[in-house]
């Protein structure tokens, strides 16, 4: 199978581009360990796999609406 018709089928099947779906799982791990382990943002970042904790922070805003740190002091708040 080709790498297109791997990401057409891919895409079909799952509604999302294969990138999509790893940037997601990352930041769903990336969650947890500001959570449950206390870990910074930019050694969350890098515990992920983000060269650039900027880059994490640009994600992170992007898909959840808020920076890392806001995520974090809303979920302390409850």
């Amino acid at each position: 199978m080709s790498k297109s018709s791997f990401y057409r089928a891919f895409t079909s099947e799952l509604g999302i581009s294969p990138y999509q779906l790893i940037i997601s799982e990352r930041l769903k791990i990336g969650k947890k360990l500001l959570l449950e382990e206390k870990l910074s943002v930019k050694q969350t970042a890098y515990a992920i796999g983000f060269t650039s904790a900027n880059y994490f922070i640009r994600l992170f805003k992007k898909h959840e609406g808020f920076t890392p740190r806001q995520f974090v002091d809303k979920q302390l708040e409850f």
